[in-house]
């Protein structure tokens, strides 16, 4: 199969879906001044939207799982995290917070492995595309991603996009498992900014001063040692990304082609969008957040965007669950719309 390329992502995102703008205005309209949020939320759907309708079902989440090479460094976790492959499977079984709430509220769950230690084989109900067999490299030492495994995962996530797309997905969702995904995700959005890690790494009554200046350490010797370049988001994925990551980019990208809306949840999600806005500056209306955060990184991925969650409270669990907390509210605006 033929390598696919910076140049053939540029070539594929030419031509995106562009949001009617016109059409949301004429919506916004009829509310007068009834203008609050679910007011906006239908509003800004309509945007999207092929028909008269507004809906957000049918609806998905892809869970992209793949280790992260940062996690050799050691003492990076609080040493009470799922390994990614302990979460892959209570995915694969249906018993994960993820299932419990994808069954209440009515969202397909997909659970995909791009490289997870110890998962040599397809599990009941996981899509099985390992780009690295193993996750991505220790980017304290080298860059995480090689150039053709970044551009192979960013091509699956558009492939996933592609095909959520064309069985009528109203709604896409993306999430990261893996216990130093985090890690990851900060050093993105530092790079992205500008912004010290010490600045973005989250410091709270949760947070060991000990876990905190270990991850401090490492992060700051990693961008000693890849240097990134702030102006290239690819050079930023490729130096500090994983699979997952790079995949989430690749999804964000789809989705914009075929103009799905995007609901973000956690700190992944969030530097993924941020590299795709970089990438592709017209995603600014794709984006919807989910809910307040308590940590500095992800409030600076939300300023950049300039969208406000839809939940101004912060809810701890990651991996998916804030945005799927979010749903209902999405539900009861439109339904208010089709009434």
């Amino acid at each position: 199969m033929k390598q696919y390329t910076r140049e053939m992502f540029q070539e594929e995102t030419l031509k995106l879906t562009a949001y009617d703008k016109e059409k949301a205005d004429k919506v916004k309209e009829g509310f007068g001044v009834f203008f609050d949020l679910p007011s906006s939320l239908v509003t800004r759907l309509s945007g999207w939207s092929k028909d008269d309708t507004v809906r957000v079902t049918p609806r998905a989440v892809f869970s992209f799982s793949s280790d992260h090479g940062i996690e050799e460094e050691g003492g990076l976790t609080d040493g009470f995290s799922l390994t990614t492959a302990d979460m892959l499977r209570s995915l694969s079984k249906g018993t994960s917070e993820l299932n419990v709430l994808g069954q209440k509220t009515d969202t397909q769950v997909i659970p995909i492995n791009l490289g997870t230690k110890g998962i040599e084989e397809a599990l009941t109900g996981v899509v099985h595309a390992p780009v690295m067999a193993f996750g991505s490299l220790n980017f304290a030492h080298e860059d995480a991603l090689t150039e053709t495994s970044m551009m192979t995962a960013v091509r699956l996530g558009i492939e996933f996009s592609s095909e959520a797309a064309s069985r009528g997905f109203r709604l896409l969702m993306a999430a990261c498992n893996s216990s130093s995904v985090d890690l990851a995700a900060v050093s993105i959005i530092a790079a992205l900014t500008g912004r010290q890690a010490e600045d973005l790494l989250e410091r709270g009554p949760d947070i060991a001063d000990g876990l905190f200046q270990r991850q401090l350490e490492v992060i700051a010797q990693a961008f000693a040692a890849r240097a990134p370049y702030e102006e290239d988001a690819f050079d930023i994925l490729k130096k500090f990304g994983g699979p997952d990551l790079a995949a989430m980019v690749g999804f964000y990208a789809g989705a914009a082609i075929y103009g799905v809306p995007i609901l973000l949840d956690d700190r992944a999600s969030l530097a993924a969008a941020l590299l795709i806005r970089r990438l592709l500056p017209e995603t600014r209306d794709l984006f919807f957040a989910s809910h307040t955060r308590t940590d500095p990184a992800s409030d600076r991925v939300l300023f950049e965007l300039g969208i406000t969650p839809v939940i101004e409270a912060p809810i701890r669990q990651e991996a998916g669950i804030g945005a799927l907390f979010a749903l209902p509210v999405f539900d009861l605006a439109t339904a208010l719309f089709e009434a």
